[in-house]
């Protein structure tokens, strides 16, 4: 059935993303490695940024050449690598880079571990997989950062103690390495890889026709145009909220509120199982639009409060939430739509664009000195730069069906024959 064929990647997601370290990472790189506030902005949380934009195509063709099982187990390796020398190495900024280069691969097999759970339900269970599997994954983030809030008061644990927290991530992420064996096969074969077209007779000229076919489906397209503005809009907002926090209360416990956000992130992960949401994923465009605006106006509501951190959280949190619902819904409605089941490149190719758009809109909020409220109103921005870009691809779609159908006409009832009918009286 479909629970025990979604089981056992649905705890893999639960286990590996269980970070008790998660919410501390900061502190840790600056209490116990020695690492300054310039040499963490400018040096080692860069190298994750840059990591990504780098690995994240290459993963994406190497899942459609070699597999998806076998990247997804790459990214566990990833993830085991970064938190051993989290814990275990000597300070110095360099093991810091090492670390965010790790994780970086880790995260760029992400995509690639969600394209998975589509090989393995036929497509009528595409929501419900995707709605379960995102959900535990975000679920483990949850528990992970009340198990590292409770540790730190309770230990408590401060300064290197802090390392113990990672030897607890170690732990979860090898216990998700168990699942990995106990993934189910897959229910159709992969189509040939990029790879193999680049090496028959149509070569470079097949493997571009093939990439097109990818994004010509209009559902894709209009699904992909979310993934690029939404998600460099809700990466910008997961970026700064403990600043924000921070900013308002440095007494926040911010243990809590990763949880509250990663609870969100679940709350919106089961969302699109919905009836009425279903019902829109094959033509999205105005629930994207209406939610583009809706989250634009939360990431200003965010800028409400001065005096308590709950304005501010709460609105981050329903913010996010949205943005699940519909990040989840866009992976099933995109592999629901695809001629063919290369899901992988298309995953990874939409998180590059956003992460390419995010780089962008960070260097030039950088070179500005901009506040951490301003990086809001550029979230804003962004949602309403998709609200629009929604809009003109839904018009333009409009536009080439009217094209194709007076094309279909009979001679006579086109929009000329239409329009001069009497003009001969």
């Amino acid at each position: 059935g479909l629970a025990l064929r979604v089981a056992p990647v649905a705890l893999f997601g639960f286990l590996v993303n269980c970070k008790p370290s998660e919410a501390f990472l900061a502190r840790f790189l600056a209490e116990a490695r020695g690492l300054s506030e310039a040499q963490l902005d400018s040096v080692v949380w860069p190298a994750f940024s840059y990591g990504s934009l780098v690995l994240l195509i290459p993963v994406g063709l190497l899942a459609d050449a070699w597999g998806y099982r076998r990247v997804v187990a790459v990214g566990l390796g990833a993830r085991l690598g970064t938190r051993l020398v989290l814990a275990t190495a000597p300070p110095g900024v360099g093991w810091a880079v090492v670390a965010e280069v790790l994780f970086a691969l880790a995260t760029a097999c992400d995509p690639v571990f969600f394209a998975f759970v589509f090989q393995i339900v036929p497509e009528a269970d595409y929501v419900r997989a995707a709605a379960a599997v995102g959900a535990a994954f975000h679920l483990g983030n949850v528990l992970g950062s009340l198990l590292g809030q409770g540790l730190v008061w309770g230990v408590p644990l401060e300064g290197d103690g802090l390392a113990w927290l990672f030897y607890a991530s170690l732990a979860f992420t090898a216990l998700g390495g168990l699942c990995l064996a106990l993934f189910p096969p897959e229910l159709v074969p992969p189509p040939p890889s990029i790879f193999s077209l680049a090496r028959g007779p149509g070569g470079a000229a097949a493997v571009a026709r093939e990439l097109r076919v990818l994004f010509a489906v209009p559902t894709v397209q209009t699904w992909s145009l979310f993934w690029l503005f939404g998600l460099a809009s809700a990466l910008l907002a997961l970026n700064y909220y403990q600043t924000q926090l921070y900013l308002i209360d440095p007494e926040t416990r911010f243990g809590l509120a990763e949880a509250a956000i990663e609870a969100a992130a679940v709350a919106g992960a089961l969302g699109p199982v919905a009836p009425w949401l279903r019902l829109s994923l094959d033509s999205p465009a105005s629930l994207l639009g209406g939610t583009a605006l809706l989250e634009g106006a939360l990431y200003l509501g965010t800028l409400a409060g001065r005096r308590s951190v709950w304005p501010a959280l709460v609105c981050n949190c329903l913010a996010i939430g949205f943005f699940y619902v519909l990040y989840t819904a866009a992976q099933a409605a995109i592999a629901a739509h695809l001629p063919s089941k290369r899901l992988s490149i298309v995953l990874t190719c939409n998180t590059f664009g956003a992460l390419l758009l995010l780089s962008a809109v960070q260097a030039v909020a950088s070179s500005a000195r901009l506040r951490t409220s301003a990086y809001y109103v550029v979230a804003a921005g962004l949602q309403a730069a998709l609200a629009l870009a929604v809009g003109a691809h839904a018009l333009l779609q409009k536009r080439k069906g009217l094209e194709r159908l007076y094309q279909e006409m009979p001679a006579g009832l086109g929009p000329e024959g239409l329009g001069g009918g009497g003009s001969g009286g």
